[in-house]
């Protein structure tokens, strides 16, 4: 597992770049094909291991593909992409890896807040990412990105796999 110390600080480019808006980006997670649609965000950092701003992503509904592929890169460790173009017309490409889900709490209002200024009704979680790169890419088109889906999954709790026999120890 990785440590604090591992990740990047948001640059300073970036975080002007991105500055006090909110931007439509396109993100990758874990286990899903293709991109998925949704928001990114610069707030003030729920703790300042890897520096006094996080990147976050405003999701609208946590039983999705999205949320799913959120919880897998939070567990497993592993890295999302999220490509976005910004409001001076630039495009970034930023690896990260997912750090923590707040339903709640400073960041989740910060981030409610600032979805509700920009047209968003609602906000079901924020998802603040730790960077590992980022770098500006060519071009200012995202990538095609889908709407996050309803796909029918089975939300499983650890006592209902106790149940089916599906924990040992």
């Amino acid at each position: 597992m990785l440590g604090v110390g591992d990740f990047l600080p948001v640059g300073e480019e970036l975080a002007a770049a991105l500055g006090d808006g909110v931007a439509r980006a396109a993100v990758t997670v874990p286990g899903h094909d293709g991109a998925i649609a949704c928001d990114l965000l610069l707030v003030r950092a729920s703790d300042a291991g890897a520096g006094k701003l996080a990147l976050v992503l405003a999701v609208r509904e946590e039983r999705t593909d999205l949320g799913a592929g959120l919880v897998r890169g939070l567990w497993y460790d592993a890295p999302v992409e999220v490509r976005a173009c910004l409001g001076d017309g630039t495009s970034w490409l930023v690896v990260a890896r997912v750090w923590r889900c707040c339903i709640a709490g400073r960041l989740f209002s910060d981030v409610l807040g600032r979805e509700r200024t920009a047209g968003t009704e609602d906000v079901a979680s924020a998802w603040e990412l730790r960077v590992l790169g980022a770098r500006r890419v060519e071009g200012s088109d995202v990538p095609a990105a889908v709407e996050p889906s309803r796909a029918p999954r089975e939300e499983l709790h650890l006592d209902v796999l106790a149940r089916r026999g599906g924990l040992s120890g």
